[in-house]
């Protein structure tokens, strides 16, 4: 009975265990009741649960109603035994047929989940049109998921970034999905606003036919940010200097040349450590061995010697801090010119009566 078949699912729920039983085989005939009334029933808790309608009282019109009530399959029973080795077969098939289904609505519904909760707009198109797309991509684009699908891809691409993308999706066409498909791009919402967004697209298979699946991140703040500290730092008379955990210079600000003579790509990739004064580089290790260990981590301030480019030495106040947790991802040296600070003070130590006077 329905209950006998709810009362073990529930057991089996509650112990955390796979559903109970697998296959439902019923008689057409049964007392009180008929098979067909006992499907629906069925269906109506369970609608995916295998079910074999088994019965010796066979008739199209029995058959017609058992499909519409959403049988698994039906079955007449004949004479002899070799009837129960199909009837065995059938059950076997449905199971399998069940748990293959189960399984991809499980692995779609964790796909959806995955898709949707991501920070990325995510997009399926073919043939230049959207297919598919997730709550992030109307997010960034401001258009109804509804007004996206179906329209042409290239309408949201700005106009001036719109025939180097195209380029990219023929070459990944041609190349059958191998040629490189990351880049960055202009995206034009509902309102005409610019969108600064990095693309990752790639070759699937959506529905049986190839597409291409793109994700997309806005990086407009981050870029705007860039371009702040950018235009902050070109104009500052301190020095900016990123390094990688072993001290290898990997960018340096516009200012080091007005301070210490160098081109601002001229000590990249060479080691910070090369251009301090030896008697100083050995404290100077040290403290960024404290500025590598923790991320946030920011230095007092050292004072030590650095090579200008002609040669000579300029006394720099320096202050190093951990930026790995940051977009830097990277260690930040900032430092500033004192050395006609550090001679006058050196000067007034040795004459104090001068200093007096002064």
């Amino acid at each position: 009975t329905l209950d006998a078949l709810t009362e073990r699912e529930e057991r089996e729920e509650r112990a955390g265990r796979e559903r109970a039983v697998d296959c439902v085989v019923s008689d057409y005939d049964m007392g009180a009741t008929n098979g067909l009334d006992f499907l629906r029933a069925v269906r109506g808790r369970y609608p995916n649960l295998p079910f074999v309608l088994f019965t010796g009282k066979g008739s199209e019109e029995i058959a017609s109603e058992a499909v519409s009530a959403g049988v698994t399959d039906y079955l007449q029973k004949e004479t002899g035994s070799d009837q129960y080795t199909v009837l065995a077969n059938r059950v076997v098939n449905a199971v399998e047929h069940a748990r293959a289904e189960r399984a991809r609505r499980e692995s779609e519904e964790r796909y959806r989940t995955l898709v949707e909760g991501s920070h990325d707009a995510i997009y399926i198109y073919r043939d230049d049109e959207f297919r598919f797309v997730n709550e992030r991509a109307t997010a960034i684009t401001g258009y109804e998921a509804a007004e996206l699908l179906g329209t042409d891809i290239w309408s949201l691409v700005h106009p001036d970034d719109r025939s180097r993308v195209r380029k990219h999706a023929r070459e990944r066409a041609e190349s059958g999905g191998d040629a490189p498909a990351t880049y960055s791009a202009r995206v034009l919402t509902c309102d005409g606003e610019v969108r600064h967004c990095e693309f990752s697209v790639s070759t699937v298979t959506y529905e049986g036919e190839p597409a291409s699946l793109g994700s997309v991140r806005d990086i407009t703040e981050e870029k705007r940010a860039r371009e702040r500290f950018r235009a902050l730092i070109e104009h500052s008379t301190d020095v900016f200097t990123v390094v990688d955990a072993n001290g290898v210079v990997e960018y340096e600000s516009p200012s080091v040349e007005r301070v210490l003579g160098w081109d601002e790509e001229e000590l990249v990739g060479d080691s910070v450590f090369e251009y301090v004064h030896e008697d100083d580089r050995e404290r100077a290790f040290e403290t960024f061995t404290e500025v590598v260990g923790e991320p946030g981590f920011v230095s007092d301030r050292e004072t030590i010697r650095f090579r200008h480019a002609d040669g000579s030495w300029r006394w720099l106040e320096a202050v190093g801090s951990n930026r790995t947790d940051t977009t830097i991802d990277g260690y930040v040296i900032t430092s500033r010119d004192v050395t006609e600070r550090v001679e006058r003070e050196g000067c007034a130590e040795s004459n104090p009566a001068d200093e007096r006077r002064r």
